[in-house]
């Protein structure tokens, strides 16, 4: 049985990845209109990562990194302006993505204190799982560089859902 799961990054960058449970997966990399498909391959690991801000861990040595991103703000599929890799890996039961993002420190937006407050106006990294391989709908996790968290679902193309855990 072959399981389908499509995962967006999304701030800068939106980033759709679709993987089957298998050794070693093939993952779809697409713009946002599922133009210029790339395709990379993605090793099942047996290691967890310790999770504390720091990629120093085996696993992320053995991880898939994907660092040829577009940005989407303000020029869409435009150059990045700052370099960013991510690390994908997965195990029996976990998807593991880390994320190294570049930038000048004195140019970051972190105002965001408080659990459960906005993030519209922080640099944030988000990640979308479309499940349903649609590209309309997609559970999203989201963070700040201050640790705080949003989740949600995206019922449709503009509209989401905060309170669906």
């Amino acid at each position: 049985m072959q399981a389908r799961i499509v995962v967006f990054l999304v701030g800068l960058f939106v980033l759709p990845v679709a993987f089957a449970q298998t050794n070693e997966t093939t993952v779809e990399v697409a713009t946002e209109q599922s133009v210029g498909r790339k395709s990379v391959e993605i090793e099942k690991t047996t290691l967890a990562p310790e999770l504390d801000g720091v990629l120093d861990d085996e696993i992320w040595k053995h991880a898939t990194v994907i660092s040829d991103l577009h940005q989407v703000i303000p020029v869409d599929h435009g150059e990045p302006s700052r370099q960013s890799e991510f690390y994908v890996t997965y195990s029996e039961d976990y998807f593991y993505v880390a994320a190294r993002l570049y930038d000048d420190p004195s140019q970051i937006s972190a105002r965001q204190l408080l659990q459960g407050g906005s993030l519209n106006f922080d640099d944030t990294v988000s990640l979308l799982l479309d499940t349903f391989n649609n590209g309309r709908t997609a559970f999203y996790f989201q963070t700040n560089p201050n640790g705080i968290r949003s989740e949600g679902v995206w019922e449709s193309p503009n509209s989401s859902n905060n309170d669906w855990s």
